[in-house]
């Protein structure tokens, strides 16, 4: 599909529309991230301190080695924290997509007689690498035929 077709104008705003649908899938995601790290700190913390408070109470382990358990259980929650928030984030990120963004990229596509196919490899090259809606786009990549003729005017050696 060729993107050179599409005018500046019409560029600058695919380029407005698709930073606010990656806004938004970043918010959505950046939110679900947050509440999922939150819970598994929150959640996990109790059951870390219990068990190492009965421990020291029953005098199976002294107080410098209940501060390092502590210390490695903590470690531990953060990391498996950090581990659900980014599922969460993706779980967010792609029911968004699915739920809101791809229908109104498909209005927006028809609207204004884009192609999905255009619309993708405009968005997929204005946006930054690691925007949230890169995921899901479909840009169109060029085949080694193409390339050759475009480098060679045209004309195959």
């Amino acid at each position: 599909m060729d993107i050179s077709l599409i005018s500046d104008q019409q560029k600058e705003e695919v380029e407005r529309f698709a930073e606010g649908l990656n806004q938004r899938l970043a918010v959505a995601g950046g939110e679900s991230a947050e509440r999922a790290f939150g819970m598994g700190c929150a959640l996990g913390i109790l059951p870390t301190l219990l068990i190492i408070l009965v421990l020291f109470l029953f005098q199976v382990i002294n107080l410098v080695l209940a501060f390092i358990l502590a210390a490695m259980g903590g470690l531990a929650l953060v990391g498996i924290s950090a581990l659900m928030a980014f599922r969460a984030r993706a779980n967010t990120t792609r029911r968004k997509y699915e739920g809101e963004i791809d229908t109104e990229i498909e209005a927006y596509v028809q609207a204004n007689q884009l192609s999905r196919e255009q619309f993708d490899t405009l968005v997929s090259g204005l946006l930054s690498k690691d925007a949230d809606l890169q995921a899901f786009l479909a840009p169109h990549v060029p085949e080694v035929s193409e390339i050759v003729d475009e480098e060679s005017g045209g004309q195959v050696s």
